[in-house]
């Protein structure tokens, strides 16, 4: 009766290993795709901000001074996709435009940070660079600072000059 038992309970062992590993990967595979979809996004975001500022010659923060600043999913909306533009910087997104704010694919709020430095240009004119990181807070939905899940876009630099 023992070893009937076992014959049993092995195979069946096995099998649920087997759908759980299975399901563990499908997860990973979902997982994947989705942060995949949050860089594309936060490129789209990225591209966006570079055109916006081709077209204005200047960023809606411009008269801030030197330092830090978080601009929130809802003024960067405003600024790439609002009505207030006679162009829209940001494509059709059906999750952006029911919330009037850029969320990832969680539905949580991009982080946008803007470092503002005033800097001479080598011919000596001033101008300012815009040092701008992109962020994601991940699948935990917490801003990590950067780090654990966050998926984050490389910062890129913008120099204006005044």
């Amino acid at each position: 009766m023992e070893k009937a038992a076992v014959y049993i309970i092995l195979p069946l062992a096995t099998l649920f290993i087997f759908i759980g590993l299975e399901q563990a990967r499908k997860r990973a595979h979902i997982r994947s795709h989705i942060e995949a979809l949050a860089q594309a996004e936060m490129r789209q975001i990225r591209d966006s901000i570079d055109l916006y500022t081709l077209d204005m010659h200047q960023y809606t923060w411009e008269s801030e001074r030197a330092g830090t600043l978080r601009l929130s999913a809802s003024r960067l909306y405003d600024v790439l996709a609002g009505q207030a533009n006679e162009r829209r910087y940001l494509e059709d997104n059906e999750r952006w435009k029911s919330t009037h704010r850029i969320t990832d694919p969680w539905g949580n709020d991009y982080n946008t940070e803007v470092a503002i430095k005033s800097e001479l240009a080598k011919d000596g004119t001033a101008r300012k660079v815009y040092a701008i990181t992109i962020w994601s807070n991940g699948a935990n939905g917490r801003d990590d600072l950067k780090r654990r899940d966050d998926i984050v876009l490389e910062d890129f630099q913008v120099a204006l000059v005044k």
